[in-house]
C-alpha cells in the first residue's frame, strides 16, 4: 500500500527528472531545443552550423562533436547525434533540407 510518504517521494523524484531534463539534460546534453523554429536548416546567420542529426544549433568552436565527411566539416551537439550520422550519414543529408525538425531519440 502507497503511504503518504511514498506518494510525496515518487513526487519528489518526477520533479527533479523533469527538471533536469529541462535545464540541463535531455537528449543532446543540455537545453537548445528551444530555438529550432529560428535557425536555417544549414547555418545560421551568426556563423553556427546546424546539426544534421536533430537540426540544434551548434557554434562551432564549441561544439561537442565534429566529423569530416566528403571534405566537409559536420558539427554536432552530442556524441549520440554523431554516432547516428557516422552509421548512417546519407540518411541525414537527403533529408537534411526537406524534413521537420528531428529529434535525438
Amino acid at each position: 500500500m502507497m503511504t503518504l510518504g511514498n506518494i510525496l517521494w515518487l513526487l519528489i523524484i518526477g520533479l527533479f527528472f523533469a527538471f533536469m531534463m529541462k535545464k540541463g539534460g535531455g537528449c543532446c546534453g543540455g537545453g537548445g531545443h528551444e530555438k529550432h523554429d529560428e535557425h536555417a536548416h544549414t547555418e545560421s546567420g551568426d556563423g553556427k552550423k546546424i546539426d544534421p542529426v536533430c537540426k540544434m544549433e551548434v557554434d562551432p568552436g564549441k561544439a561537442a562533436h565534429e566529423t569530416d565527411y566528403r571534405g566537409e566539416k559536420i558539427f554536432f551537439c552530442s556524441t549520440q547525434c554523431r554516432d547516428k550520422f557516422e552509421n548512417a550519414p546519407e540518411t541525414f543529408l537527403k533529408s537534411h533540407d526537406t524534413e521537420s525538425h528531428g529529434s535525438c531519440h
